[in-house]
């Protein structure tokens, strides 16, 4: 997963959420925070061999002068 932020912001944290829906709601299996390159995004890999639906999603924090923001929800479904 990409995560681009702009104005860029390199060497600031981007966090990473990967969720997982199962028992009647989403449950979080995995999160990261990684530093934004010159380009102003940064990469995340998530792995897993449960079957299932996923969701994952970017989050910035902010700083001084930007206030933090999340991106929508990306939806995955593994059927094997």
């Amino acid at each position: 997963m990409r995560g681009t932020v702009a104005p860029n912001h390199a060497g600031l944290l981007l966090k990473f959420v990967a969720q997982r829906y199962y028992s009647g709601g989403w449950h979080t299996v995995a999160s990261g925070r990684y530093p934004l390159q010159a380009n102003g995004s940064a990469y995340a890999y998530f792995y897993t061999n449960l079957r299932g639906v996923y969701r994952a999603r970017c989050v910035f924090g902010g700083d001084a002068d930007h206030l933090g923001s999340s991106s929508v929800w990306k939806y995955l479904k593994f059927t094997s």
